[in-house]
């Protein structure tokens, strides 16, 4: 059994804020952290880079809970708790600048094995509170013609919005750098079930035939073989206007995305990322932390773009499925579907962004566990692209059930 690293003695003020039930049990302990890598061409790497450094210590000090660690001491209870600085009087610990460089004739797959060679990720939860490690981490690696910036924060403690509004004041001279409140609000989660819907959600939580399917895809399952396109801009107007038509009301990008993306994939269970903040009374943006969950789609709620506009826009319960039973759902296609859109782009003194991506591990749990898994994000800003790690899934397939353009980069996803 691993050691828990000694606590080092506090050489300043400390805070403890107590983490949700949800993030101190199976989700946060075991859950990598999220991670994306951007790309940028400069004339200029270390003016860029001592730029960066200090936009971090900027953010930090406005957020100093990213400079926090996971602790579980007796008066925290059954639950986890984030120790963080009052002050933030280094960044010294959550930014890296490592000599290595990316290869540059990676697929992407090689590349996200390569930046976490590097150090660059988060371990899932347990590993970070094991190893006392920070929940944050900035690293600017250097590349032919400028660098890669690589940001991971572990999932234990920010969920995809969280991530992305730091980011944003991270990248961006133009962004304002705001403070995030990390103490958590467990009278407002304890409401998501309910919204979700409390059959969904105990399935989701714990039914013994999703279990066994999980298991049995990590133990006996395939490979995820990774996808990414560029969304068409004109085809996917065509896409909305049709499904607001047919619907009757606006339906949005991400309901063709989802939509389509199910309609390749066949799962008996979509399952939908859906962040409450904002959706929930007393939970807003200014609220860091994993107020997440899915919403559960089957064959005819994912059906049409419609289908998942109907959910999002209703009263609860949100979700759209008929749950298996226990033999079928120990058997069946389950798939994900997630966005992590909404990142503005670098925009750093003397850098040009060329790309931004996730950072998935096909060979990660959750991926693993999947028929599918898809990312919505902006690898450049104003554009729209998907990644989809698919098992038994032709690019064809994906192309012809959404908007597609070509491959966001035919060297890092080559078509086999």
């Amino acid at each position: 059994m691993s050691k828990v690293a000694p606590i080092p003695a506090a050489a300043e003020e400390t805070t403890d804020v107590l983490l949700l039930k949800f993030e101190s049990g199976s989700f946060g302990l075991q859950g990598e952290g999220i991670t994306t890598i951007t790309f940028a061409d400069t004339a200029d790497r270390p003016a860029a880079t001592a730029w960066l450094k200090q936009r971090l210590a900027l953010v930090a000090a406005s957020n100093p809970w990213l400079c926090g660690t996971i602790v579980k001491e007796p008066q925290h209870g059954s639950l986890y708790a984030l120790r963080y600085p009052s002050t933030v009087a280094s960044v010294d610990q959550i930014f890296a600048e490592p000599e290595v460089q990316l290869p540059a004739d990676a697929t992407y797959v090689e590349l996200v094995a390569a930046v976490k060679k590097s150090g660059a990720t988060l371990p899932i939860g347990k590993t970070l509170f094991q190893t006392r490690q920070p929940i944050s981490k900035l690293t600017v690696v250097p590349s032919a013609g400028g660098l890669v910036v690589v940001f991971s924060v572990s999932h234990m403690v920010s969920n995809g919005g969280t991530y992305m509004q730091i980011l944003n004041m991270l990248a961006s001279q133009s962004s304002p750098i705001t403070a995030l409140s990390p103490v958590r609000k467990q009278e407002c989660y304890d409401k998501i079930p309910e919204v979700v819907g409390k059959t969904q959600h105990a399935y989701m939580m714990g039914d013994i035939g999703s279990i066994f399917n999980a298991l049995g895809k990590l133990m006996c399952g395939t490979k995820p073989v990774p996808h990414c396109f560029l969304v068409d801009d004109a085809a996917l107007k065509v896409a909305r206007e049709q499904a607001s038509a047919s619907f009757g009301a606006s339906c949005s990008a991400n309901d063709v995305l989802t939509s389509g993306f199910a309609n390749a994939v066949k799962p008996r269970l979509l399952n939908m990322a859906c962040d409450f903040k904002g959706r929930i009374d007393g939970l807003t943006t200014s609220d860091a932390g994993n107020y997440h969950l899915g919403l559960y789609f089957d064959p005819q709620g994912y059906a049409q773009p419609g289908g998942i506009r109907s959910a999002i826009k209703s009263a609860a319960p949100m979700s759209r499925a008929a749950l298996p039973g226990c033999c079928e759902g120990t058997f069946c296609k389950t798939a994900i579907i997630t966005s992590w859109a909404g990142f503005i782009g670098l925009n750093v003194l003397g850098c040009t962004q060329t790309m931004h991506v996730p950072c998935a591990d096909i060979a990660s749990v959750l991926v693993k566990a999947l028929d599918g898994t898809a990312i919505v994000f902006n690898p450049r800003p104003g554009k729209v692209a998907i990644l989809c790690c698919v098992k038994g899934v032709e690019p064809s397939e994906l192309r012809a059930s959404m908007p597609l353009g070509d491959a966001l980069d035919p060297k890092l996803w080559p078509v086999v």
